[in-house]
């Protein structure tokens, strides 16, 4: 039976090497920062994989808005919650404060998986019956069509056995990672504004992986990562950013 507290407080010191050239902080380290804070809670609620007999968590989607540039300098606090339940997808929050004022907020899917079919399972009743409200408003819309593949930025890579995690596929900071690094090639560093992000399928260790990216507007991509072996979609979403010399006061829906 889950116990601990329904609701997380983390405090992050974030470090050089979670900035970039630019001196902003980076999606990866941003979502790494999340990932950590869903994965302490799980433990304190024994709902973490070594708590869940042959079955893990993989997170499905994330959907991510910052109103407001972080400060590296300044701890970054993560609040994060189980807020509800989608189909087969078990649904967590997070708000984000630096210095006393909020500075973003997120929302994540994750997925119950069975360790040997790797095929999502029901979230268990006990499990659903953690969350509470509120769920954090934001768009999730990750996919675009149709996919202008005449336009789009490639550029290839092959997975490294650093880019696997303990459920032995790549890592989801990873894909956003690679995503960043298309739209650093084309507009040099910038500050993410907004991310929304689906994972439909796993890679391994040496795949040979295309990773597509398209303008879709002023400070605005689409994203798309494929396996070259047999042309599988794994990864689909879409990103906002600014310039890292200004700040808006609001964030558009990517």
């Amino acid at each position: 039976m889950p116990e601990g507290p329904r609701r997380w407080q983390q405090t992050f010191n974030l470090r050089t090497d979670d900035t970039s050239a630019a001196g902003e902080v980076t999606p990866p380290a941003l979502c790494a920062v999340l990932q950590d804070a869903a994965s302490q809670h799980a433990a304190a609620l024994r709902v973490s994989p070594a708590h869940l007999p042959n079955q893990t968590w993989f997170l499905a989607g994330l959907s991510l808005r910052l109103p407001h540039r972080l400060d590296p300098a300044l701890p970054l606090i993560v609040h994060t919650w189980p807020c509800g339940t989608e189909r087969l997808l078990a649904l967590r929050a997070f708000t984000l404060t630096q210095d006393g004022r909020p500075v973003g907020k997120a929302l994540s899917r994750w997925l119950l998986i069975d360790r040997e079919r790797r095929r999502p399972a029901r979230i268990p009743d006990a499990i659903a019956a953690l969350a509470e409200g509120p769920i954090p408003e934001l768009p999730y819309h990750p996919a675009v069509e149709p996919w202008q593949g005449s336009t789009a930025h490639r550029w290839s890579l092959t997975v490294r056995h650093m880019d696997i995690d303990a459920n032995q596929h790549v890592n989801n900071t990873r894909y956003v990672a690679w995503m960043t690094e298309a739209v650093f090639q084309q507009d040099g560093p910038r500050s993410l504004q907004a991310l929304q992000v689906r994972f439909d399928h796993e890679a391994a260790v040496d795949a040979a992986l295309r990773v597509e990216t398209v303008a879709t507007g002023a400070d605005r991509f689409a994203h798309r990562i494929v396996r070259e072996a047999d042309d599988t979609l794994l990864v689909q979403g879409r990103t906002v950013w600014r310039a890292v010399e200004h700040e808006t006061a609001d964030v558009s829906t990517p």
